[in-house]
């Protein structure tokens, strides 16, 4: 039998990198609690720069998510189960795998909210296939880009504006829609190798740009800057100039009394009243006891993966196939932000590529969305193209040689 706790006003599932997109710090006028399958890891000396223990043996092994589980990954029931990576880079914890992501900050681009009648408008309407669920959104990029605002100064992001106000800026990135602002701080600083490879696309007409990334390039709210000692991937920031939301948003919404962040707690069901098929609240285990939390409002702030297991888990008489799901649609069209595919190649010289972070690279959008032209292609959209460093001395060591040296050891 579930303890039932006393109401509050709204309930966060989730204290990661998912709830950034979310109001920034708790409303002074109202209660909420986060929900956190993880526990606090964002002490300085919890995080270090020791490439065996957080690239290797899958620091912090307490919060390996998908390692304490049994995932399933194939396209349908009929396919053969294929295997994942030994260390899974999503963790639990106050600050999810914001901790030690590549904080990699991204806008939607104008043409992402209107992917069919662009594509018409070009194509013809005989370019979208017959059955195809994708869909314009039901509002512009200028409906959202105060709220992206509000979160880039709120936690921190630091690049450089390619449209500001309408006015295109080439440094910066001049396919993305119009900001009101510059970023609150200006771009990392690059390095040899990417300030080469920014060079050479340059002599070919592309349009390279800082990537935006939610790291201190200078001091930034009592914050000091990044030091680029390049050990964040996988390792966390022990100088807090990485802006996860364990040094960002979560202590300032705990300073004003109105938040409560419950570790350790795993939402098993986000529940409805039978009768209206309103949320009203969530239960969750913790320590092997079973809880119920009312809520007003609910908020799921995970990641995708589990956003979408908790909504096909809520079964009601409302929502029999889960929350939302009555139109057969949820955890469909995921389109994951994998950077898995690398290029290696050998050059005549020393490209300098040793040291530095992965937020600190280089970006362009000239095969991104619609910004080429696709009238012989059968398809439609694109990529971001993007160039960074990632060396750590035994990932360094384990490269390719081409044959032309032994590998070290």
């Amino acid at each position: 039998m579930a303890t039932n706790l006393k109401r509050t006003d709204v309930v966060v599932v989730g204290a990661g990198c998912r709830r950034r997109r979310r109001r920034p710090a708790a409303d002074p006028g109202r209660a909420r609690g986060d929900r956190d399958r993880g526990g606090e890891l964002a002490r300085p000396a919890r995080l270090r720069s020791d490439e065996l223990r957080n690239n290797f043996r899958g620091w912090p092994q307490s919060a390996q998510k998908a390692n304490g589980e049994i995932p399933t990954h194939r396209p349908n029931a009929t396919v053969a189960y294929s295997p994942r990576f030994a260390i899974h880079p999503m963790m639990n914890a106050v600050g999810g795998t914001s901790l030690h992501y590549w904080p990699q900050s991204w806008r939607l681009n104008p043409w992402d909210f209107k992917v069919v009648s662009e594509t018409t408008r070009r194509y013809g309407a005989s370019r979208i296939p017959k059955g195809s669920t994708v869909e314009d959104w039901p509002f512009g990029l200028e409906e959202l880009e105060p709220y992206y605002d509000r979160v880039e100064y709120e936690i921190g992001v630091s690049g450089q504006a390619g449209n500001l106000g309408g006015k295109i800026d080439r440094r910066g990135n001049i396919f993305e829609g119009a900001r009101h602002r510059d970023y609150p701080m200006p771009p990392l600083r690059g390095s040899e190798f990417t300030e080469l490879i920014a060079g050479n696309a340059k002599k070919l007409g592309w349009h390279p740009f800082p990537g935006p990334p939610a790291i201190n390039s200078e001091g930034h709210d009592d914050r000091p800057g990044c030091m680029y000692h390049g050990f964040c991937s996988r390792g966390g920031c022990p100088i807090n100039a990485n802006n996860s939301t364990a040094v960002s948003t979560v202590p300032k919404a705990l300073a004003t009394g109105r938040l409560k962040v419950v570790t350790l707690a795993t939402i098993t069901d986000v529940t409805v009243d039978d009768n209206s098929g309103l949320i009203n609240g969530v239960t969750y285990v913790k320590g092997g006891q079973e809880y119920f939390q009312p809520a007003s409002v609910v908020l799921l702030a995970g990641y995708t993966y589990e956003n979408v297991r908790l909504l096909l888990l809520s079964k009601s008489r409302p929502f029999p196939n889960g929350l939302a799901n009555n139109g057969g649609q949820v955890g469909r069209h995921y389109m994951t932000h994998n950077t898995g595919s690398t290029v290696a190649a050998l050059f005549p010289f020393d490209l300098n590529n040793w040291y530095g972070l992965p937020a600190q690279g280089v970006a362009i959008d000239d095969w991104a969305d619609d910004n080429f032209d696709h009238s012989r292609l059968d398809s439609i959209g694109g990529g971001n193209l993007r160039i960074y460093s990632d060396r750590r001395p035994i990932g360094a060591a384990s490269m390719t040689t081409f044959g032309k040296a032994p590998k070290w050891g």
